[in-house]
Formats: C-alpha cells, structure tokens, sequence
C-alpha cells in the first residue's frame, strides 16, 4: 500500500511540474515574471497544450518545455509583442515571425509542428497599415502598405487582407486603378479587421492595384 502511494504521489509532482513548465513564465534565463504575451498551441485554432510565452522569452530548445516540434497555432495577447518561430534549435534554420495570431501555422515558411526554438520581441514599429496576403487566411507572403499604388508586387497575387488602424482600402482588377474593384474599411482592434478570403467575394489572385485612404 505504501509503495502504491508513494507511485501517486510521485505522479502527482511529475504532472504539476509539467503544468508549472508550461504556464509558468520563461526569459532568457528561464525565469521570468508577468502575464503571458502570446501562446504557442500543439493544435490548430488555439487548442490543445498551450504554451505560455513572456516578454523577452528566448528558448533556444523547445524541447526542454517538452513542445519540440508540436506547435500548429499561436496567439498573440499582447501586440506591443512579436514572436519569431525557428525550425531547428539555437534560433536557426526556417523561420517566422508572427505580429498577428495564426490559426494554422501549416501555410507558413515555419510550417506545422516544426517549432524547435523561439523568442519574443518587442514590437518596433507601428502595425497600423494594410497587410495583403498571397493565401488564405492572412497566411503564406505578405505586403504592408499604408499608401495607393498603381501596381503592387503581389500582382494577381492576393487572396486575404488585413486592415489594422484607421484605413481603407480599395483594390483593382487591373493596374491604374482600372476594372473591377472592391472595398473595405479597418478598425482600431488590435488584430485588425480581416477579409480571409477574397473567393467569395470573386476577388482572389486579382488584385492589380490599390488605392487607400487614411480616415
């Protein structure tokens, strides 16, 4: 009987320990203090383990928080914050650098259950613009603008937006500010106001040129 204690108590300090890794804050040292600015999630749509991560957090082996190689979504709490993903441990091979969350990290450069190590940065510039996106759902390449133009890298390329701040935006078939064209307006949430997919709006892979005012 007192062997079988002893097996739950042991248990018992092994899954807290794990619960405290996971939550509990991490810096460079490993120590930290505070909310979390972001969690990093082992499932799509932030389920699953979630990992909290804290302001100036920097780990160089995912593995030590027993989440090497499982992150498929992140959110970011906190945007005065941004969190850079990397493929391999000590903050080398492919990466990504996430000022917005992401539902699915699968059509990112990083790509699902990839993560190895990581660390959060302060945020140095204003995120109020307009984000265009080659795929769905503010994922793959990306552009930010904040002024029209008459042609834009991602031609025919565009296929979600995202408008963070007091913008709006009007995109064109074709260069010149010609053809087709569709609007939308921004808010002052700190994610923005998404558009994720422009298929159903018979807008995808369109885009040509855009003209945007500042409200």
């Amino acid at each position: 009987m007192k062997g079988v204690v002893k097996l739950i108590s042991a248990l018992t300090t092994f899954v807290l320990a794990f619960i405290a890794l996971g939550t509990g804050p991490v810096s460079a040292n490993g120590t930290g203090a505070g909310s979390p600015v972001a969690y990093l999630c082992e499932d799509a749509d932030y389920q699953g383990y979630c990992l909290g991560l804290y302001a100036g957090s920097r780990i160089n082996k995912l593995d030590d928080k027993f989440f090497n190689d499982k992150a498929s979504s992140i959110k970011i709490l906190d945007h005065r914050y941004n969190v850079t993903v990397f493929e391999h441990l000590n903050w080398t091979g492919r990466s990504t650098t996430y000022l917005f969350s992401d539902r699915d990290m699968s059509d990112e450069k990083i790509g699902n259950d990839e993560a190895s190590s990581l660390y959060v940065s302060e945020q140095q510039e204003d995120l109020n613009g307009v984000y265009l996106y080659d795929h769905y759902g503010m994922s793959g390449d990306w552009i930010k603008v904040t002024s029209s133009a008459s042609t834009i890298p991602l031609n025919d390329k565009i296929s979600s937006i995202r408008i963070v701040g007091p913008y709006d935006i009007t995109i064109f078939e074709h260069a010149n500010f010609t053809g087709r064209s569709l609007s939308f307006s921004g808010n002052a949430y700190p994610e923005g106001t998404t558009i994720p997919d422009l298929v159903p709006h018979g807008f995808n892979d369109t885009t040509s040129s855009i003209l945007i005012t500042r409200r």
